[in-house]
């Protein structure tokens, strides 16, 4: 999904998935701005693979946005 996302989409920068301490997941997308995310959420299920992977995501779906003011560590 990944590697489809980033061929298909400008602005994708990465998606990371956490497991939480209960079990759950959360998955995040980091866009080089809201503007590609906006576009490409527009389509997604144009996409093979993203339509799949969030098929997958039964329920609690929501989508929050902000602002990274750290980078990982070993960023720039």
């Amino acid at each position: 999904m990944r590697e489809a996302a980033r061929a298909t989409f400008d602005g994708f920068v990465d998606e990371m998935l956490v497991e939480l301490e209960d079990g759950s997941y959360l998955t995040i997308w980091t866009w080089a701005g809201r503007e590609f995310c906006d576009r490409a959420m527009a389509r997604a299920d144009q996409v093979a693979p993203v339509a799949s992977w969030l098929g997958h995501v039964e329920e609690d779906v929501s989508m929050d946005f902000g602002v990274v003011v750290e980078p990982a560590v070993g960023g720039t």
